[in-house]
């Protein structure tokens, strides 16, 4: 049997189109083995979430963000439990923005 074809659509940093992604993807390909977020200003992208998947794809997620309480913030917060990660929501938003955060089979948090 053929598995279906991800219809993935285009993020533009928007936070529901980014979980709509997460879900697809979670469901086509498993939870992350790794998760990596970083903030970079004045770049064509400021937040920028990279999940690898047990199948060594990868996906660049646009629309979740932290640092802040808003739909950002809470979409990320929704992906990593997804993911598997056990976190507090307050964690995700008390995030600084500079800083880069590595998750690692839902289970090692990680400031780089």
């Amino acid at each position: 049997m053929k598995k279906p074809t991800l219809k993935l659509l285009e993020e533009e940093g928007t936070t529901d189109v980014s979980l709509n992604n997460a879900r697809q993807l979670v469901a086509e390909r498993g939870r992350p083995v790794k998760v990596v977020t970083e903030y970079q200003d004045g770049r064509a992208w400021h937040y920028r979430t990279v999940a690898m998947f047990p199948d060594g794809s990868e996906h660049i997620f646009l629309g979740f963000a932290w640092g802040y309480g808003g739909q950002g913030p809470a979409g990320l917060y929704q992906f990593l439990t997804m993911a598997g990660l056990d976190l507090p929501s307050g964690r995700v938003v008390a995030m600084p923005q500079g800083q880069v955060y590595e998750w690692i089979h839902g289970k090692a948090l990680t400031a780089a």
